[in-house]
């Protein structure tokens, strides 16, 4: 999945890729039993939903990583910042908790 960080700071808008401050983790597979057979022994619903587990992952993005791909970037001047997910393959990204920290 393609992930860029996009900032615009002083009227320059510089795009950094998530992979360059970190990778995303991979998708973990969810099986709820060893077997079908058990599964169907179990006397519960063990029908999986999802065929992957959420996997929570925080990434810390300095803005001298914006500045160091263009030194034009003013991070003082911070006006805008959005993620930009390329929709090439199916999934979902869960965002949360975004912040801008001194």
């Amino acid at each position: 999945m393609s992930v860029h960080i996009r900032a615009t700071a002083g009227g320059v808008t510089v795009r950094v890729p998530l992979d360059d401050i970190g990778a995303l983790p991979p998708p973990l597979p969810v099986r709820l039993a060893k077997h079908d057979a058990l599964a169907a022994l179990a006397g519960v619903d063990l029908a999986v939903r999802s065929e992957s587990e959420i996997v929570v992952q925080t990434y810390d993005i300095p803005l001298s990583s914006f500045a160091s791909v263009d030194p034009s970037f003013r991070p003082g001047r911070l006006t805008e910042v959005a993620v930009e997910i390329a929709r090439t393959t199916a999934g979902a990204v869960w965002i949360t908790e975004p912040a801008l920290l001194p």
